[in-house]
């Protein structure tokens, strides 16, 4: 009764294939069959004829099984081939369609991930541009300078020089920063090599008094 509540009812196989499937002979049949033929022992040669007998009744029921269920294997073989054959079919109708609109997707996918591919890169170049020109800026203090007065020809262009917020853009600010701490150390520079540079008001009597006198 539990099984049958929950919907598992357990049927012996012969029993539910035996509905679908005419086998020339039912389980009752068999029952009744084993009942009349039933025998113990043999005593003699009438009871072993009776056996013999006996066996060919169940040979043969066996041997009409046997063909019932090899004919009907061979339609339910058949009829499956028919059902596969039905399936295949019907696949490659709905693949047709399907694999054209999968192409159609495919393609327009692969536009949009170049394109996008194409918009990255350009990005990384115009970003690229702008930390160029910026490195452009610190490099003027890096540089070497024969003279001063470079020193100050180098000065004297970069003061002149305003970021232009349509090259810089973003980094707009952050050019401004650079510029100004790029003069700050070519100001540097400048001071340093005018101190280095530089000599006393009277280096010249000095340098007198420290030549030797000639002997008469």
């Amino acid at each position: 009764m539990a099984n049958e509540r929950n919907g598992n009812r357990t049927k012996e196989p012969t029993q539910t294939v035996a509905r679908r499937v005419d086998y020339g002979v039912t389980e009752q049949a068999i029952a009744k069959l084993a009942d009349e033929h039933a025998m113990t022992t043999i005593e003699n040669r009438q009871d072993y004829d009776k056996c013999v007998k006996s066996i060919a009744v169940f040979r043969n029921l066996r041997g009409e099984v046997t063909r019932r269920h090899k004919q009907e294997k061979a339609d339910a073989l058949e009829w499956c081939r028919l059902v596969d054959a039905g399936k295949k079919a019907l696949l490659e109708l709905l693949s047709e369609p399907e694999n054209r609109l999968k192409d159609l997707k495919a393609g327009y996918d692969e536009k949009k991930a170049k394109e996008k591919a194409a918009k990255a890169e350009a990005e990384r170049q115009r970003v690229r541009k702008i930390d160029g020109a910026i490195h452009d800026i610190e490099r003027l203090a890096s540089q070497r300078f024969k003279t001063s007065k470079d020193v100050q020809k180098t000065i004297d262009g970069l003061e002149a020089m305003e970021p232009a917020k349509d090259v810089f853009q973003e980094k707009y600010d952050q050019a401004k920063v650079t510029k100004d701490e790029t003069l700050k150390a070519l100001q540097a520079i400048l001071k340093a090599r005018n101190t280095k540079n530089a000599r006393p008001p009277n280096w010249k009597n000095s340098a007198k008094s420290r030549r030797p006198k000639r002997s008469v």
